[in-house]
């Protein structure tokens, strides 16, 4: 593409976290030489999570914004690169890498600090907390050497509790309505009066008084740095940009006060939630041992678990039409917050029968046949469970008026979409497990094995779009309805493949090479999303993720007093999911 631009916009992204974790551990053995051993443990922990995420946006641009009630809007970056699409820009998108080629007279401007303000900034944070408590008696009871030698046996109770808290920091405004200055979040100079035509706490506001933070501002000394390089992926973007350096900032909400006034962090309803989770299982092993014959023996166990899950699952309920009044915003949610209008709590309860089959057949001294079956469940995400819904509004509509003629904005906004990001009901994970595989012993240190494996999970997690005619407009009477967002357990997917495998002791070498080896391993998984989602070249999707090839090798060296190993893996293309939009407006391509 061949392009003019007329500035850019740029940006740092800080992330601070605090934790802590507390773990402790009882556990008593019984063993009087006899046919039965046990143990009784107790494990209990705590642990929390303080997460800070700053963002700084700074644009080049000149932009026109009304600072108070009486005067004319002025031009709040003064220093700017020249408004008007002058200068020329040349992006190519290739197999590893974007080249992206700009005219030196835009080079030279975006290197000057006066042409740069800060255009937003702020903080998203969350808080986690957890405890649990594990208590387990486990028990075994041997038979005989040979046969069926033993049999294991147990009993667990564990009960966690967890907390999650998702916030956004506010700043002072300096809109003052009924009193009380609204407080702001992203400090954009020029949004507020853009939704003075809405019906949030921005109606009817005529000027912008947030602070403007250029680059230059005294409040930054020490903490602006020149960055020149953007990574292996962008070649000829030969610019310098000052920017502020995330890694002087000890202290993100310190920093952010310092700059735009103190403030205060404000729980967001719609993604905070708690969660108390006790499971009771009790698992019973049988476990064989038998030669059958001068060639053939055969070992393994098989056992069943039973897991009895209770959830308990707490969110807050919210209102589309019950923003906080103290936040200074239209009606998109993403400025503001809902008003917490009490607790939903949801009960449910999981039984699942877990069964197991390991079964080695060895055959002769050099050959060995492993069989493992077995089912097996965990919970889904937290933020699955227990985040809330968040109803998107889009801008005012112009329509018609039908008396006048005139072109008029509706009085209200209309629903775009309502994404429940959390669902209590999500089963668990669960997947029938399935493994066979041959092993050769052509050494007394070499092994080669070729194995197959195939995993059938049951409950795929995916979001289900429907369209929904009863979403309310911002006012509160339903029109045309939006789009119904839902986090929904599918029918469930499959993941198989092969694996190969050698290892390697050297020790028929010479000298210091005796003492070295390798292992070698590859696995070849296609897999196909159970939704047929398709990627751009016609063909399905992955599953989960996954990648349809792995290899790993290492190398090692190791004697008595010494050992040392080198490693090399290989993942495949992972698939990550769609992205829509474009970086460019594609009104500026050039159609020559």
């Amino acid at each position: 593409m061949n392009m003019m631009v007329s500035g850019f916009r740029a940006g740092v992204l800080g992330d601070y976290r605090e934790s802590s974790a507390l773990n402790s551990n009882v556990e008593l053995k019984y063993d009087n030489g006899g046919a039965f051993t046990g143990s009784a443990r107790w494990v209990s922990g705590n642990a929390d999570n303080d997460n800070n995420n700053l963002t700084l946006a700074q644009v080049s641009n000149a932009m026109m914004v009304k600072r108070s009630p009486t005067t004319a809007p002025v031009n709040i970056n003064p220093g700017a690169i020249d408004d008007g699409l002058i200068y020329p820009m040349h992006v190519q998108v290739n197999n590893e890498n974007v080249l992206a080629e700009l005219d030196p007279a835009m080079i030279s401007k975006m290197a000057n600090p006066e042409a740069w303000y800060l255009h937003s900034g702020w903080i998203e944070s969350t808080y986690a907390e957890s405890d649990f408590d594990v208590l387990r008696f486990d028990g075994n009871f041997k038979f005989a050497d040979e046969g069926l030698t033993s049999v294991d046996f147990g009993y667990r109770f564990a009960d966690r509790n967890t907390s999650f808290k998702n916030m956004s920091f506010f700043s002072p405004s300096g809109v003052v309505k009924d009193g009380v200055e609204l407080l702001n979040k992203y400090h954009e100079v020029g949004y507020a009066t853009g939704q003075a035509g809405s019906t949030g706490t921005a109606a009817g506001l005529t000027y912008d008084p947030l602070p403007v933070v250029e680059i230059t501002d005294a409040k930054l000394n020490g903490y602006i740095g020149n960055v020149s390089n953007f990574g292996e992926a962008l070649k000829g973007f030969n610019v310098t940009i000052p920017m502020i350096d995330t890694r002087k900032i000890d202290d993100p909400i310190a920093f952010n006060d310092m700059i735009y006034g103190k403030g205060q962090r404000i729980v967001n309803p719609d993604r905070s939630y708690a969660i108390t989770d006790s499971k009771q299982s009790f698992h019973f092993q049988a476990n064989f041992d038998k030669a059958l014959n001068d060639t053939f023996t055969i070992s393994g166990n098989t056992g069943v678990r039973y897991v009895k899950t209770d959830l308990t699952v707490t969110q807050n309920i919210t209102d589309p039409k019950k923003l906080n009044p103290l936040i200074l915003a239209g009606t998109d949610p993403n400025h503001t917050t809902y008003t917490d209008l009490g607790d939903k709590i949801t009960n449910v309860s999981y039984n699942h029968f877990l069964p197991s089959l390991n079964l080695n057949i060895g055959i002769a001294d050099d050959f060995k046949v492993r069989l493992a079956f077995d089912k097996r469940m965990t919970l889904q995400d937290l933020d699955r469970l227990g985040q809330g819904s968040i109803t998107y509004l889009s801008s005012e509509e112009t329509v018609t008026d039908p008396v006048t003629g005139e072109s008029v904005k509706e009085p209200f906004q209309r629903v775009s979409s309502r994404q429940n990001n959390g669902n209590p009901y999500l089963k668990p994970w669960s997947a029938n497990v399935f493994n066979i595989a041959g092993e050769w012993y052509p050494t007394d240190n070499a092994i080669v094995s070729l194995g197959y494996f195939n995993i059938e999970v049951d409950s795929f997690t995916y979001t289900k779009v429907e369209k929904n005619p009863t979403l309310a407009d911002s006012d509160g009477v339903v029109r045309r309805g939006g789009e119904e967002q839902t986090v929904s357990n599918g029918s469930g997917g499959t993941v198989k493949g092969w694996e190969f495998s050698y290892q390697q002791s050297f020790d028929f070498l010479p000298g210091f090479l005796t003492n070295t080896g390798m292992t070698l391993n590859y696995t070849y998984s296609p897999t196909k999303s159970p939704s047929s989602e398709l990627l751009p070249n016609g063909s399905v999707a992955p599953f989960n993720n996954t990648a349809e090839d792995q290899a790993n090798l290492v190398l090692w060296y190791q004697d008595e007093k010494f050992e040392a190993r080198i490693a090399a893996n290989y993942l495949g293309d992972q698939y990550q999911g769609k992205t829509s939009g474009w970086m460019w407006n594609p009104t500026n391509e050039d159609k020559g």
